[in-house]
């Protein structure tokens, strides 16, 4: 009873005490235990053990939303946001090339790797994170915010919960910051321009990683360099919306 009270007078809390407890909690022993289950090299040994992680904020906003139904609609595209989808995939593709090209890798060879990167990242980092991120979370805060608040606090909820990330090195973490800061804008804005579809944002998502994924394996030790690259690739693309996004939340947008 205590729980339900608290899920209803207190729903972005007890979202990111969800998301936070199932994601490490649960997600980091899981990670132990299922890590010598597939060779190194497999994609299996990359993507599996990290399931329970990058589930923890979709799982989270499943729990504490008002309407699941209408939280996994919005992962459906119509055929009219398709072009961003496209635009997203191409995008990504682009600059994670341009970050390696530039920070001295090889160029990429063809490889149906990359597809299954792409498969893989929809279903986990996809699904997993913008279901409760940008599906849940953005939108619960906007209604009593403006979006540009909302995006920043939304945002900001993200880079905590990627904390492990940060300690590596300096000049990564630095690099991946800006890309976390950059990207909660993009695909804020880009959850917006498609009236609240998570499912572009989640393919948007997977955009941004499985070209950097699928690249890192070659290219030898330059990955760090790379996403310093990339980083500064979006913060770019992220100046304008940030510049442009106080305004409250926007009408016709269905709140999860």
């Amino acid at each position: 009873m205590a729980a339900v009270t608290l899920i209803r007078n207190r729903p972005v809390t007890s979202f990111l005490i969800l998301a936070f407890a199932i994601s490490y909690a649960a997600g980091i022993p899981f990670n132990f235990a299922t890590s010598g289950l597939f060779p190194p090299t497999s994609i299996w040994a990359l993507y599996v053990p990290r399931l329970v992680t990058v589930f923890g904020p979709a799982i989270a906003a499943l729990v504490v939303t008002r309407s699941r139904v209408d939280l996994v609609r919005s992962l459906l595209i119509p055929l009219r946001y398709w072009p961003w989808v496209a635009m997203s995939v191409i995008a990504g593709i682009a600059t994670a090339i341009a970050a390696f090209r530039l920070a001295g890798a090889p160029g990429p060879k063809p490889s149906l790797l990359l597809g299954a990167h792409f498969v893989f990242q929809i279903v986990t980092a996809g699904i997993g994170e913008e279901l409760g991120w940008r599906g849940w979370m953005l939108p619960t805060l906007a209604r009593e915010r403006t979006f540009a608040s909302a995006t920043a606090l939304t945002g900001l909820a993200w880079i905590v919960w990627h904390a492990p990330v940060f300690m590596s090195s300096l000049t990564v973490a630095l690099s991946f910051l800006a890309l976390l800061a950059a990207l909660s804008v993009v695909f804020a804005r880009l959850w917006i321009r498609t009236n609240g579809n998570t499912g572009v944002v989640a393919i948007a998502h997977a955009a941004v990683n499985a070209p950097f994924v699928f690249l890192e394996s070659s290219a030898r030790g330059r990955a760090g360099e790379a996403l310093g690259y990339l980083a500064a690739f979006y913060v770019c693309l992220a100046v304008v919306p940030l510049i442009k996004a106080r305004r409250p939340y926007p009408p016709g947008v269905a709140h999860p």
